[in-house]
């Protein structure tokens, strides 16, 4: 039973992708507390049959100020994943030949409740019969918002500063914490990293 809820989980992990109905007309960076990440987790799924690992996130957003106050539409949150595929393409040597492709993910999230928004992402994600892995390996969040004045549309960002978050730098100063999920483990960042920075900037008033 743990590998079939395994499966079912790993196959709805990545929320669906589509691509936005609409042209950005300007990006800046998400700097007045519109939106940030609320929790992090990057889960584990401990399954001989088909292991896999995952992002569960969810991002906190002000809708009050943006749509109550404002006017304004929220119109998508979601976040654009650095990500690495490998593919066995035959060996050499006894030492397997991989092709390696650097691509870029988008994934939007699903709005759960008033101000919450969830994404998850599935990666390294390992199928019986298949030799193809893929790797996330940064991440940045944005939020498309309409202005009610002249309905220009914006794109906020959340980054490290420039750059993408990295999963590694999640980690690096502090272990964070852990939980059990049944089929495996997750993750927590840290309250003081990266990544949580805009929270505790927005939640203390800075």
């Amino acid at each position: 039973m743990l590998a079939a809820f395994a499966s079912l989980f790993i196959s709805l992990a990545t929320t669906p992708a589509a691509a936005a109905p609409y042209e950005v007309d300007s990006e800046l960076d998400a700097n007045r507390c519109e939106f940030y990440v609320d929790s992090l987790g990057v889960g584990d799924i401990q399954n001989p049959v088909r292991p896999g690992r995952f992002l569960d996130i969810y991002l906190r957003a002000n809708e009050r100020e943006i749509v109550d106050l404002q006017n304004d539409t929220i119109l998508a949150i979601g976040a654009v994943v650095k990500a690495r595929s490998f593919t066995a393409t035959g060996d050499r040597d006894g030492k397997p030949l991989l092709d390696i492709l650097d691509f870029v993910d988008r994934v939007y999230a699903s709005r759960v409740a008033p101000g919450s928004w969830q994404l998850r992402y599935t990666f390294e994600e390992r199928i019986p019969g298949q030799s193809w892995i893929k790797e996330a390996q940064g991440l940045a969040f944005f939020m498309d918002v309409q202005r009610s004045a002249g309905g220009r549309i914006q794109r906020l960002w959340l980054k490290n500063k420039n750059d993408f978050f990295t999963l590694d730098g999640l980690f690096s100063a502090d272990p964070g914490t852990e939980a059990s999920i049944g089929i495996g483990r997750i993750r927590f960042p840290a309250n003081d990293a990266l990544v949580y920075r805009q929270k505790s900037g927005c939640n203390s008033g800075h």
